[in-house]
């Protein structure tokens, strides 16, 4: 099924092409844009000029007639990331990087030493030009197609820059449930994500423990080449980790609520590298992105006190209960029941979307 409307996904360029940007501008090659785009806020939407020579030469680098500008194009979705390296001849990545990828996600089997030396046999070799992108499977599901003449630079109100790609995608569904049903689902970093169905089941998905290697990122011990790749490779985890949700969803849901998220209220929560970006990303932007290509029914409600509502109460009675939540327990006084806080939040999620709907 494939749809008229892009996905856009927006990746942060580094402050030290802030001033590339300028030198762009200046001569002509971004123009001021009054279209009307999904993504962060920002104060000044550019877009590349038509003929402006657009090369994606790294997983962290795009030159524009020539001049650099280093930005994270791996963070993406798997079919997006996947069709940007195979449309670009000029990509260069680091070769053979299943091996580390493994040792970096098999934490009962953590060997910091050798984790160590395969970064820096391959931060040694450097990137090379190789076509088939690394840690992206084959997608089966979702087919993109990179729009390079729909590129895209905004500055936020920090006067933080990001770059936007843009992508066409074909949504080809797989096998499905027989019987599908309504989801809630409570969006977080560990559960990652907490799903609720219609028929009263219950799901946790917990990402994959990188702890090890996320506390070696932040250790100020690696060159920084090293540090970048292995960033890359836990961003690359939470991903993973992130679309199998995608892929529960496809299976068995008909129609989903999630909460609406704020950065303000995630950032507090969350270390940004790695696996933590992919999460973020994920939560905020691929999940709609995904639903909407598959023609899902999706809706955003208020996150406020899902996990400290009883969900039981509001689906038998009508009536908001105020519960007690002791970390990860949740208890009702009224009717007894004692749950997992966040499949409680899930619940309320699911609760609340159903009203909204039926309200119009």
């Amino acid at each position: 099924m494939a749809r008229k409307d892009p996905d856009l996904n927006w990746v942060p360029i580094k402050a030290t092409s802030y001033s590339t940007i300028d030198q762009l501008f200046r001569q002509n090659l971004l123009k001021p844009s009054n279209a009307t785009l999904s993504g962060p806020k920002g104060i000044c939407t550019l877009q590349l000029s038509s003929d402006a020579d657009l090369q994606v030469t790294s997983d962290q680098s795009i030159t524009i007639a020539g001049q650099e500008l280093i930005a994270d194009v791996y963070r993406q979705p798997t079919h997006a990331y996947r069709a940007l390296v195979e449309a670009s001849p000029a990509f260069r990545q680091y070769p053979d990087l299943e091996h580390l990828y493994l040792l970096v996600r098999q934490k009962p089997y953590w060997n910091q030493q050798e984790v160590l030396e395969e970064l820096a046999r391959l931060t040694r070799a450097g990137r090379q030009p190789l076509r088939e992108p690394q840690l992206v499977v084959t997608p089966t599901t979702y087919i993109a197609t990179w729009q390079p003449a729909e590129t895209y630079l905004r500055q936020l109100l920090n006067g933080h820059w990001f770059l936007g790609l843009t992508y066409r995608v074909t949504y080809r569904p797989a096998q499905q449930a027989l019987h599908k049903v309504k989801v809630g689902l409570d969006l977080g970093m560990a559960p990652r994500t907490a799903v609720y169905t219609s028929t009263g089941e219950s799901k946790l998905f917990e990402p994959t423990d990188i702890v090890p290697a996320s506390y070696l990122v932040e250790s100020g011990r690696l060159p920084q080449n090293q540090k970048e790749l292995l960033t890359q490779l836990l961003y690359t985890s939470g991903r993973e980790d992130a679309e199998k949700v995608v892929a529960w969803l496809n299976y068995y849901a008909n129609r989903v609520t999630a909460e609406k998220l704020t950065h303000n209220r995630m950032n507090d929560r969350f270390i940004f590298v790695g696996r933590d970006h992919a999460i973020h990303d994920h939560h905020f932007s691929a999940l709609s992105q995904y639903l909407n290509a598959s023609r899902m029914d999706f809706l955003r409600v208020d996150p406020a006190r899902t996990s400290q509502e009883c969900g039981h109460c509001l689906e038998k009675t009508g009536k908001v209960v105020r519960g007690h939540r002791w970390r990860q327990i949740f208890t009702c006084p009224v009717c007894g029941v004692t749950r997992n806080a966040h499949e409680n939040a899930a619940h309320m999620v699911l609760l609340r979307g159903e009203q909204r709907r039926r309200a119009g």
